[in-house]
């Protein structure tokens, strides 16, 4: 590995004994040149200021495992699982740049074994699902009403029912990049979903009825489309009336996103492939509702339907 310049009056000896503090910027640096999502990076900001408090004014060269353990452990124990594996996965990211800068011999995280995943949150059942539906038209919420029939229908995530638009039906097909990775799934309008007891294509067209026509199927009364925000602010909050909080059975209650899971357990004992609906690569990721790579352009996973659910 060639030498990195070093800047005058600095030595090998200095950059080898920079504190994890001196080298968060350049850290932060090499994170924006891989081109995350906003959204993406501040959350790995978020977790570097967790390692920061704890570690930042440690040489590099002295931190051990056991001061990743005493990190990683009070964010644990709090109750903050998710956090606490996001940030253990950031120190590996963070110390391997760091070898790769000779700032560092070995990763000190790297001897920790990955923390074990939890799921805390409650599933949403069908019944759920429907009180939250007829408490949104109760509340004259009709947009609402529309997101959520389009999420049990279509299994997507918040981010593509919020950007769902006629522009994207050719074809007898709605065609979705998921926002979240990229990957292109065509529906076919002729999907029924047996609790609406309508096809897709219908489930669309009675969206141009609740307000002024356009292009979002979901949209505001200047035909904009609602940010994500709104479809979890609004579910939260209808959820909350309808559903005591008894029932989640000590788990966090369910959110907008676990739609996409009861779409999925609803469609999978009628032979709908369900791996190819919801935009995943292997059957293992489909199973964790009952890593997809960008595909190439104009590529597009087109649901097939050997046998429609009965009416």
């Amino acid at each position: 590995m060639a030498d990195l310049p070093i800047e005058a009056g600095m030595t090998h000896s200095t950059l080898r004994a920079q504190t994890l503090f001196g080298w968060r910027d350049e850290f932060l640096s090499i994170l924006a040149r891989r081109k995350l999502k906003p959204k993406t990076l501040c959350g790995r900001a978020n977790n570097l200021r967790w390692l920061c408090a704890s570690l930042g004014d440690i040489p590099l060269q002295s931190i051990r495992p056991a001061h990743i353990v005493n990190t990683i452990k009070p964010i644990w124990e709090s109750g903050r699982q998710f956090t606490a594996r996001r940030v253990l996965i950031e120190a590996k990211d963070l110390f391997n740049e760091a070898i790769y800068a000779e700032l560092m011999d070995r990763n000190p995280a790297i001897f920790l074994r990955a923390l074990p995943t939890e799921v805390r949150r409650a599933r949403l059942t069908l019944a759920q699902w429907e009180s939250i539906h007829q408490r949104a038209g109760e509340k004259g919420k009709l947009w609402f009403q529309h997101a959520l029939r389009l999420a049990l229908a279509t299994a997507q995530r918040r981010a593509d029912i919020a950007r769902l638009s006629l522009a994207a039906i050719w074809d007898e097909h709605l065609h979705i990049e998921q926002q979240k990775n990229g990957t292109k799934v065509a529906i076919p309008l002729q999907l029924y979903c047996p609790p609406l007891k309508r096809q897709l294509g219908d489930i669309i067209a009675e969206t141009q009825h609740y307000r002024a026509g356009g292009q979002y199927l979901v949209r505001k009364t200047n035909g904009m489309p609602y940010e994500v925000s709104a479809l979890t602010v609004n579910f939260a909050s209808l959820r909350d009336e309808v559903i005591p909080i008894t029932e989640w059975e000590g788990l966090e209650p369910a959110t907008f996103h676990e739609i996409r899971s009861l779409s999925e357990r609803i469609y999978r004992p009628y032979g709908i492939n369900t791996n190819t609906l919801l935009g995943h690569t292997s059957q293992a990721m489909t199973d964790g509702y009952n890593g997809t790579r960008r595909q190439k352009e104009k590529e597009w996973r087109r649901l097939v339907l050997h046998g429609l659910p009965p009416a």
